[in-house]
């Protein structure tokens, strides 16, 4: 199991049957391979608003084309850590 962290924006919460799908902005480069987006899953509804910055704690799934898919293990608000 490979866990990762990553700071980023939301910028599209949707839901797929009973999984939940939050989209957050991402330019980089995960093992090698250009990452443009990172798309995160989870089985619940998280406190997540698009629009907001988090720390996340992702357990990494895949890489399809340019997204990063991974699973929420944890995530912080960066407004609630910063000063």
């Amino acid at each position: 199991m490979v866990v990762f962290f990553a700071l980023s924006r939301c910028i599209s919460i949707s839901k797929r049957g009973r999984t939940m799908m939050y989209e957050f902005h991402f330019k980089g480069v995960y093992s090698g391979q250009r990452v443009d987006r990172i798309i995160c899953k989870s089985d619940k509804k998280l406190e997540i608003v698009e629009g907001n910055e988090y720390i996340l704690k992702l357990r990494f799934l895949s890489i399809k084309k340019t997204d990063l898919i991974g699973y929420v293990k944890k995530f912080v608000k960066l407004e609630e850590i910063s000063y």
